[in-house]
């Protein structure tokens, strides 16, 4: 397991405790968790980045793929694909759907979400990784599927609540990228 993901997994756990017994706790540090999260992810994106400069730097063949063999550019270009861009697509993936959830949201007269909810979907997004955030919103939408059917016929609520939803199935979603789909399939996912 990614070292990014076992961190997502115990941000993801705590968030979830604190979600359960500390709520007002949570709902205000919620933007500092968010923050910690994209400095830990894009901290640990750095250090193999710099991991991999010595690495090549360290004596042949990786030598002869940095200066004055090649340009620099060639480092940047291959850290950034397959460094820098996995994370960073679930940085812009969190802030995309997570501003269009909370849009619909707020259009529909907040029947959708609480307030808190697009948040904890962003910081799922964010710590489930690329091409982890995939599996996450299949995930979502399966369970909402079949939480909604349940509501529907067994229960006199109008709206099925995903609240306490959130952090578990992005842990699921690391978990299952991580153990149960094979490492080929999921370079079909590489940049």
């Amino acid at each position: 397991m990614r070292l990014a993901d076992e961190l997502g997994l115990l941000i993801l756990v705590l968030s979830m405790g604190a979600q359960i017994t500390l709520r007002s706790f949570l709902v205000r540090y919620l933007k500092f968790i968010w923050i910690l999260s994209v400095l830990v992810i894009f901290g640990i994106t750095l250090y193999f980045t710099y991991q991999q400069y010595a690495a090549w730097a360290s004596g042949p063949p990786g030598k002869f793929l940095l200066p004055p063999y090649q340009g620099i550019w060639y480092f940047f270009s291959y850290a950034g694909s397959r460094i820098f861009g996995p994370p960073l697509i679930a940085l812009l993936a969190a802030i995309v759907l997570s501003n269009v959830a909370e849009k619909l949201n707020i259009r529909y007269g907040e029947r959708f979400f609480e307030k808190e909810e697009v948040r904890f979907f962003a910081l799922g997004i964010l710590l489930t990784g690329y091409p982890g955030f995939l599996f996450y919103i299949v995930f979502i939408l399966i369970f909402e599927l079949l939480f909604s059917a349940y509501y529907r016929f067994f229960s006199s609520e109008k709206r099925a609540p995903l609240y306490f939803a959130w952090f578990p199935l992005a842990i699921f979603a690391i978990l299952v990228k991580n153990w149960l789909f094979p490492k080929n399939f999921l370079a079909l996912f590489n940049l």
